[in-house]
């Protein structure tokens, strides 16, 4: 029976100077998530688009060998895992272990909630480059109410994982009217308890359809980023990305 990964979409941006890999599945399902828009990365061009919208993500996952003939085509030195949820795949320790051989920095980005006791054996001995974990609120109500899922499990990994001295970066989305300016301000609060010195990134809402939540004003953007640096060295915030992504698989 054929290995295969729960990967089924790459892509490159070459200015931004990254590849990302798409895992297929995630165990939130959180409202207004970008993946309620399509399963395929919409930086891609739209005569792409139409192409890949005639595939089943499930029917394209790579085989192990695939995968490591794909390690080829990657075009960048950094590959982010995400998708997705990466930490639903069993073969993660082993994608891992193949782009460490291959001298990649490799970033995992994850919602923290289910790291498996093979990615932990991973993750203490340095083969995942940098951890991000995605933190959607820090009021327990508020975390199950936009995932779905309680957020115990997220704010212990965080915490184990910096005690393993894992380079780690904490993400979290502002979307106006949902996730509040005093919102941002306890999760500022909560992460400087563990280390003020953690790098906290603050992205914009993109707007999905079947929502009512919008995008936030880059100047509201500013002011919650202000209010955060209150409490922590390092706060940044992403406006987009400076490149339209390239294809490499499918």
């Amino acid at each position: 029976m054929v290995k295969r990964t729960h990967i089924y979409h790459t892509v490159s941006f070459m200015e931004d100077k990254f590849d990302l890999l798409y895992f297929w599945g995630c165990n939130f399902d959180c409202r207004g998530c970008i993946r309620h828009c399509g399963h395929w990365d919409h930086n891609l061009s739209s005569d792409c688009l139409s192409r890949l919208k005639t595939l089943n993500p499930s029917q394209v996952f790579l085989s192990y060998d695939e995968f490591t003939k794909i390690i080829n085509n990657l075009r960048n030195s950094i590959v982010f895992l995400g998708g997705g949820e990466a930490t639903l795949d069993p073969s993660l320790p082993w994608i891992a272990s193949k782009l460490y051989q291959s001298n990649f920095y490799t970033v995992l980005q994850t919602n923290g909630y289910s790291i498996f006791p093979e990615m932990w054996t991973s993750i203490s001995k340095g083969i995942i480059s940098e951890i991000r974990i995605s933190l959607k609120a820090i009021s327990p109500a508020l975390h199950r109410s936009l995932t779905g899922y309680p957020i115990h499990n997220v704010l212990s990994n965080l915490k184990r994982l910096h005690k393993l001295g894992v380079r780690l970066k904490v993400h979290t989305t502002f979307i106006p009217d949902v996730i509040s300016t005093e919102e941002i301000q306890k999760l500022a609060i909560f992460i400087s308890d563990i280390n003020p010195n953690l790098p906290l990134r603050i992205d914009p809402y993109v707007a999905v359809p079947n929502t009512s939540w919008k995008t936030p004003s880059t100047e509201k953007l500013l002011e919650v980023a202000e209010t955060a640096k209150k409490y922590l060295v390092n706060v940044s915030y992403i406006e987009g990305l400076k490149s339209k992504a390239t294809l490499v698989y499918p």
